[in-house]
């Protein structure tokens, strides 16, 4: 009977972990930077959790449904987010919440059944582990939802939720026996990456409403994403995930993604900083909009290192004008950084073609786009001291630029390395080419992914079975910033870039039906990049120097909402930026 006693134990401590998290919080607000601890406790904790603990898993067990759910669960709630931004208001915000503590209580269900993993008298020891490590992650659970949903529906909505948490694992716990055997379902599978992207989006995306709290404030969430990540790690080691036979596991994945992107971005942000320094404050070029959207589309390229750092370039030349337009669409395709990730790492005949057909779809509508704005009449600004202008140009490309960049860039590559253990090869293969183009049109459109940030991701896949001109249409599709323009233009823009994303596909796989010679396995790629260890290493440590700079320049929240800026919500983002300016 010890051993059940024990484990009833277990679940009253982890009905207790989730009710004491609002003392918890309480009583550690009124410390100097504690609600910046939290902020950065809860982003990492939460995304964490759903990143390398429940999305692996359902992606393990549901394969191509539950890659399916994933994407619902994260472009359900930006639609909702929509709602709200135009107005919809109360009613967005709460589906998008009703989503996320869905997914919540549907974990917390599978938590009581796993505390009942170890229950009985012949329990291995990684089972134990597993119900220990179940009842550790409960107290940032709780941290989370009260954190998330008490600012804005109350205190009583917020003990609610804790309480369908607590009763969602009393369920599990004694409904064990009826729950497990329907675990293994893909259709349960599919449900849970379905809430855990509508719960990562909830939990990074709710923090745009917080203040940044000051130096001190960012500073805290860092230590709180630190604290967080030692928990994830913990329970990882507790609840390790079984990987693809024959695949590199995430961390190897990792470095060996992160050693080739390491240069690429390094060269793309000095050369935004070049031509930051020797391009002269004024209006772009040309009398014409005709002439002012060539211009626009012709320096986009060197003015962006990808489409995650299109804005802030588009608000230094004009608001409205048709070279600010024209950048918007065409920049983010042949970003220096993009260009030198695409040779690098998709091979040479690949990265070509895509680097072809982006640009010229890019560029084309981009100027098309551009010429139809007002033309911007600006005046010339005076000549500025040279070491004024090094100044700017290099604070502009390693901060501002960068702290755009760099959260893209190691979400890609985490997003990357997660998936070159979990996704086996027959998923894919298993969808005729047409089919594959088809879909990464569709996913990459509405996602408006960074370009650099997602070539890694789409490395792997290619790898893993997805044909060349599938990873070429999703790169093209989904870039090109629709800021700034007209709502007519957006749609015409989108719309025609989703067209020629979808031609430029087939174009690519008639030429390439299968991966090209010249791409490198993703194997060998780490012991190809020991011959210039004297390059990688050295750029990949200034990479990782510079994420960590950026991290503490914007705190975890800020540095997490650049992702989430993609789709025009970047107010946070600005109002971070802002804080630090006026600090």
């Amino acid at each position: 009977m010890s051993y059940k006693l024990d484990f009833m134990t277990l679940l009253c401590a982890s009905l207790v972990a989730v009710l004491v998290a609002p003392f918890v919080i309480g009583g550690l607000r009124r410390v100097p930077g504690g609600p910046g601890f939290f902020d950065g406790f809860v982003v990492i904790s939460i995304g964490g959790l759903v990143l390398l603990h429940i999305l692996p898993h359902a992606l393990l067990e549901g394969g191509a449904l539950a890659a399916g759910g994933v994407f619902l669960g994260v472009l359900l709630p930006l639609l909702t987010e929509e709602l709200w931004d135009r107005g919809a208001g109360r009613r967005g915000r709460n589906l998008t919440l009703l989503a996320g503590l869905l997914g919540l209580a549907l974990h917390a269900l599978f938590d009581g059944v796993a505390l009942t993993a170890g229950g009985h008298e012949h329990a291995h020891a990684h089972e134990q582990l597993l119900a220990l490590a179940v009842v550790l992650h409960r107290l940032p659970v709780g941290i989370a939802i009260w954190w998330v949903v008490t600012p804005i529906f109350g205190r009583r909505v917020g003990a609610a939720a804790l309480f369908v948490i607590v009763g969602a694992t009393v369920a599990g716990y004694f409904g064990a026996g009826a729950i497990r055997p329907t675990l293994e379902g893909a259709g349960w599978a599919a449900l849970q990456a379905f809430v855990a992207g509508a719960l990562l989006h909830v939990a990074v995306g709710h923090h745009e409403h917080r203040e940044p709290g000051g130096s001190k404030g960012r500073l805290a969430s860092v230590v709180g994403g630190a604290v967080a990540s030692v928990g994830l790690w913990a329970l990882s080691t507790a609840h390790p995930v079984h990987q693809v036979a024959g695949a590199l596991d995430a961390a190897a994945s990792l470095l060996t993604l992160g050693m080739q992107c390491a240069a690429p971005v390094l060269l793309g942000l000095f050369v935004v900083g070049v031509v930051r320094i020797l391009l002269p404050r004024g209006p772009v070029g040309g009398r014409t909009p005709w002439g002012q959207a060539l211009c626009g589309a012709a320096l986009g390229p060197l003015l962006c290192p990808c489409s995650c750092a299109v804005r802030p370039v588009h608000r230094s030349l004009a608001a409205e004008g048709p070279a600010a337009s024209a950048l918007l669409v065409s920049a983010p395709e042949v970003g220096v950084a993009t260009v030198l990730l695409s040779l690098r790492l998709l091979g040479v005949e690949l990265g070509l073609l895509h680097v072809l057909f982006a640009g010229l779809i890019g560029v084309g509508v981009g100027t098309c786009v551009g010429a139809r704005q007002r033309a911007a009449r600006l005046p010339t600004a005076a000549p500025r001291p040279v070491e004024a202008r090094v100044r700017d140009g290099l604070r502009h490309a390693f901060g501002e630029i960068a702290d755009h960049t760099l959260p893209w860039i190691l979400f890609g590559l985490g997003i990357a390395a997660l998936a070159e253990p979990l996704l086996d090869p027959a998923h894919l293969r298993s969808i005729t080419p047409g089919a594959q183009i088809a879909l990464a049109v569709a996913l990459g459109t509405p996602l408006h992914v960074c370009a650099a940030g997602a070539m890694p991701l789409c490395v792997v896949l290619v790898h893993k079975g997805l044909v060349p001109g599938a990873a070429s249409a999703f790169l093209v599709a989904g870039p090109a910033s629709m800021a700034g323009i007209g709502r007519r233009a957006r749609l015409v823009t989108r719309s025609a870039m989703a067209g020629g994303a979808l031609v430029s596909g087939y174009l690519v796989n008639l030429v390439l039906p299968s991966a090209p010679g010249s791409m490198v396995p993703l194997h060998q790629l780490a012991a190809a990049s020991q011959g210039h260890a004297w390059l990688v290493w050295p750029c990949l440590c200034a990479l990782g120097l510079l994420m960590l700079r950026s991290l503490l320049r914007q705190g975890v929240p800020g540095f997490l909402g650049q992702v989430l800026s993609l789709h025009g919500r970047d107010h946070a983002a600005h109002r971070h930026q802002d804080a630090r300016r006026s600090e």
